[in-house]
């Protein structure tokens, strides 16, 4: 699927060879391209772009004669589970978008920055395992930000293309992003530029805008002071054991407890918000 370039690119494509960026290479092009956005203003989406999982490919032609020749053009290629593929071919969220806008951006600043992409595709990764774990969608949420939905998508690719470790940093930025549109929905004032997810959760608690039947009052507090002991080991988990930094990621059946945790507390405050 072509996502950026002619669209016959493809078939382009299938007559020339393909010989793969080294790994340091392409993050090198990358974190220099995610430095040319931010210095430009670019929007979250067009940032969010790079976060995706690309190869980065040479593309060699190839004549009917069977000589070769270097093209000194570039082709990315977003390997992909079959549900992320047909998410895009259906332009599901917010892939109408990434496509309009969000891919061309980031075309443009690699470009800039001195890596040739000619084009971009998406292809369907044949042996992607199927993992245990659902993400939240958007539509369950009451309230939600550009922030979160950018990061409730890369979240899903990322679990999906590498498993739940790979998507830890995304979720605590939901999380966190979730918590600060619904002070700012709830008119409360956040005392820092900065705040943590403990203090905007504390917040809420204060502010009682939690809504549940009176009778509960003593197990909903009970239960959310102990949620606040498991958030701030989130915090921790996000901060030392994942891709936020670069470090050892935490190992799957962890990554799935804190991701499934989280999605747990999240939908109950959106669910008891007033």
């Amino acid at each position: 699927m072509v996502l950026f370039g002619r669209e016959n690119c493809l078939r382009y494509l299938s007559r020339c060879g393909l010989s793969p960026m080294t790994v340091d290479s392409w993050e090198k092009y990358r974190r220099n391209a995610v430095r040319y956005l931010q210095a430009c203003g670019a929007t979250p989406g067009a940032l969010s772009i790079l976060d995706l999982p690309f190869s980065c490919n040479s593309i060699i032609y190839i004549s009917d004669f069977g000589d070769s020749s270097d093209t000194e053009e570039q082709v990315l290629i977003l390997r992909i589970p079959v549900e992320v593929f047909v998410e895009i071919e259906h332009e599901v969220g917010n892939w109408n978008h990434r496509i309009a806008q969000g891919i061309p951006e980031a075309v443009h600043a690699l470009n800039r920055v001195g890596c040739n992409i000619k084009y971009v595709v998406a292809e369907i990764e044949l042996d992607a395992e199927n993992n245990p774990i659902e993400i939240l969608n958007v539509e369950e949420l009451k309230i939600t930000s550009a922030t979160v939905e950018h990061a409730l998508s890369q979240a899903r690719t990322l679990i999906l293309s590498h498993g739940a470790p790979a998507a830890l940093d995304r979720i605590h930025t939901v999380f966190h992003g979730y918590l600060k549109v619904a002070c700012d929905n709830a008119k409360i004032p956040i005392p820092n530029d900065r705040p943590g997810i403990i203090e905007l959760l504390g917040l809420l608690r204060t502010h009682s805008v939690f809504v549940f039947e009176p009778e509960l009052e003593s197990l909903v507090t009970q239960t959310l002071r102990g949620a606040q002991k498991s958030i701030d080991a989130l915090e921790s988990f996000r901060n030392n054991h994942s891709l936020a930094h670069p470090q050892d990621m935490l190992p799957e059946p962890e990554a799935l407890l804190v991701i499934n945790f989280t999605q747990a507390i999240l939908r109950y405050i959106d669910a008891r918000l007033k």
